[in-house]
């Protein structure tokens, strides 16, 4: 079968992981792939087995800095891009035409191509719209199917963008660390109180809320040994600048962008937990994932659809995110009162001049959280190669590349492709 697939190849980000990883699924099925790609990049960069090369075509659109051009002119050169694609995409004469991202060029392809071919969108977003120029929009009439990250994603996009046409939820591929890495099966480990390592792994953006978590790291002294922080973005330089201000500098640090493979795995094996405190529109981030593929327990705000990985999964914490104001503040309450948080009263009260009220309201439920993850950590009721075990039912490249395979060769036949 022949399968055109779009979006983002190359880098640290989850639809590229994604979609790497799924070419190189569908390749090895003897399935010929087209790969239409939003930047700049050489294949000799993507490590794809060299003996399935004659499987896989990529093509980019390129990327150039035309902001210095007319705009008659930069929209003439963009047109031009376009067509070659199309022409591209007609030449390969594929069978089904997979999309996922926001990518208005790609979205729109299929409705140029020279003969009707299936059109199925994948959403790894909240499936919230972000306003009347989302490209979703030209989805929600023109596409076949749709899938979400998580049964969570695929509901919001049903709800948000009018979907009435066939749908269902299956998860993206992170990077499977078992096949990038030496990983060693999870060992039961109790963790002392105060002596627990936690480490952050995403973007730096200031809906991750990692700089407000390191503002409040008063509130977690007394029960984390260390927090690191690793990523980049916008927030990076003021967490460096904030650390060296207040000298914590010896327990709280900040690595900035992080490599894949071995050194991502032995970091992640080298922390005792994991935090995620986003409030975004979030799918389901696949940092969390590899950080149980290495049997490392993990907390997090239940943005977008990561309540779903803690679904039977009593390992780790994932923290109601209320976005109702009046719940929010009551949640806020709930927390002040948490037996996790007694002997830190006055501390919030000190925090007060340091940041704002609102920021603290928002992220106390989930200090508590990391508090209690610390606690079961240190009274050994987190199992970790339960959780590692979770990973590998569910999450796993082998698990996931059989889900992948079984809905295509599902949509071959239904389609007699």
């Amino acid at each position: 079968m022949k399968i055109v697939l779009t979006g983002i190849l190359g880098g640290r980000g989850g639809i590229q992981k994604h979609l790497y990883w799924l070419t190189q699924v569908l390749a090895e099925a003897n399935h010929q792939v087209l790969v239409l790609s939003n930047n700049d990049i050489s294949r000799d960069n993507l490590n794809f087995k060299t003996h399935f090369h004659d499987q896989i075509q990529i093509h980019c659109f390129e990327t150039q800095n035309s902001l210095d051009m007319p705009v008659p002119q930069r929209w003439w050169i963009k047109g031009k891009q376009f067509q070659k694609l199309i022409q591209i995409v007609d030449k390969f004469a594929p069978d089904i035409y997979y999309s996922i991202g926001t990518s208005w060029k790609f979205n729109l392809i299929p409705l140029f191509l020279r003969h009707r071919i299936p059109r199925i969108y994948h959403e790894v977003l909240s499936g919230d719209p972000s306003g009347r120029y989302d490209s979703r929009w030209l989805v929600q009439w023109f596409y076949d199917e749709l899938i979400g990250q998580t049964p969570t994603t695929t509901k919001s996009f049903i709800s948000s963008f009018n979907w009435q046409k066939k749908s269902r939820s299956m998860a993206i591929f992170p990077e499977p660390l078992e096949l990038t890495a030496t990983i060693p099966d999870a060992q039961p480990k109790k963790i002392p109180m105060g002596t627990a390592r936690a480490a952050y792994f995403s973007r730096l953006n200031p809906e991750k809320r990692a700089f407000s978590l390191v503002k409040h790291w008063h509130l977690l002294e007394d029960v984390l040994a260390e927090l690191h922080i690793y990523g980049d973005g916008p927030d990076e330089q003021p967490i460096r600048d904030f650390i060296d201000e207040q000298g914590i500098g010896d327990r709280v640090k900040c690595f900035g962008a992080y490599s894949g493979g071995q050194s991502y795995a032995d970091r992640l094996l080298s922390y005792d937990l994991t935090v995620l405190p986003t409030v975004g529109s979030e799918g389901a981030p696949i940092v969390l994932l590899e950080s149980m593929a290495c049997g490392v327990p993990f907390v997090a705000y239940g943005a977008g659809g990561i309540p779903h990985y803690g679904e039977n999964n009593p390992n780790v914490i994932v923290v109601p995110l209320e976005r109702d104001t009046a719940k929010a503040h009551q949640a806020y309450l709930n927390a002040l009162n948490s037996p996790h948080f007694k002997d830190k009263l006055e501390d919030i009260g000190l925090l007060a001049n340091r940041v704002e009220q609102t920021s603290t309201e928002e992220l106390l439920p989930f200090i508590v959280s990391v508090r209690e993850m610390v606690h079961r950590l240190a009274t050994h009721q987190i199992n970790c190669r339960e959780l590692q075990k979770y990973y590998h039912d569910h999450y796993s490249y082998e698990s996931l590349k059989k889900q992948w395979l079984d809905f295509f060769d599902e949509y071959q036949t239904e389609h007699q492709v």
